[in-house]
């Protein structure tokens, strides 16, 4: 999938509209990961802006499963392998900070 690249007038405050519309997603528990992470982290690097819009544009059931892990059924292991290499990090940083957010 291409990501359209934001337009260079774009500011920080506008970026971070377009990216908490985009984080409304066909679930609830999903979508509150994702805009507690935007509104917490809307000061990211160009590179991870760019990383968490390539994950915007992932199916709903992807992100559902990647940040919300059933742990009854996988091992830990299973679960991080599920998650592609380029959004490992990313995801952990997502169930970190609203695990650590005061919520």
């Amino acid at each position: 999938m291409t990501n359209p690249q934001k337009p260079l007038s774009e500011t920080q405050q506008a970026w971070s509209n377009r990216i908490l519309f985009q984080c409304k997603r066909g679930n609830l528990e999903t979508e509150l990961l994702l805009v507690a992470y935007v509104e917490k982290l809307n000061c990211l690097p160009e590179s991870q802006q760019t990383l968490f819009e390539n994950l915007l544009n992932e199916s709903d059931q992807s992100l559902f499963y990647w940040l919300l892990p059933n742990t009854d059924f996988q091992s830990s292991e299973q679960r991080i392998q599920a998650i592609p290499k380029q959004y490992q990090t990313l995801i952990a940083d997502i169930r970190d900070n609203y695990l650590n957010s005061s919520r």
